[in-house]
């Protein structure tokens, strides 16, 4: 997983035009070197740290500490982050924006799409037709001033442009 995230760090230093928002990116980048701290960390300071082998020289058994586990699953949740913000950061979203995507999918999985299936009836079978409500909008009729004055001046006028 790290291969994969410095290797898209690094396509991201050669194009810098896939990086929507730096500040993501230079955030996920200090966060991939923490991670790198807690595993040096890990295993510099691990006290139980016991390698045992066999006459052949096999390795039979490893022993580690816990501060060594409880670094690697730290570096694990780091780098999870890590990739949340190197596609948020290419994407040009938010994390508010990211996880209203999510919500939404999630209520698509869940109750499914909103929109209705459209069904094609076998051939020879007659589609059900759907009685279609009466609209309750009132309407409205504007006087168009027929026989008017407006209508006398249009046929006095003849259509002509007054020059005055």
């Amino acid at each position: 997983m790290k291969t994969a995230i410095v290797g898209f760090m690094l396509v991201c230093l050669i194009y810098p035009t896939i990086i929507k928002h730096r500040h993501q990116y230079y955030l996920a980048l200090a966060l991939f070197v923490l991670g790198l701290l807690f595993l040096v960390l890990g295993e510099v300071f691990s006290s139980q740290f016991v390698l045992s082998f066999t006459e052949g020289g096999v390795l039979n058994r490893v022993e580690v500490g816990r501060f060594w586990r409880v670094c690697h699953v730290i570096d694990g949740l780091l780098d999870i982050m890590v990739v949340i913000l190197l596609v948020l950061a290419s994407g040009g979203l938010s994390i508010r924006e990211l996880a209203g995507n999510i919500g939404r999918a999630y209520e698509v999985m869940r109750r499914g799409e909103t929109e209705k299936e459209v069904i094609i009836p076998l051939t020879g079978q007659q589609p059900k037709v759907k009685e279609e409500e009466e609209e309750t909008v009132p309407q409205y009729t504007i006087d168009t001033g027929t026989g008017g004055e407006a209508e006398k001046k249009k046929a006095d006028d003849g259509g002509s442009i007054p020059v005055e």
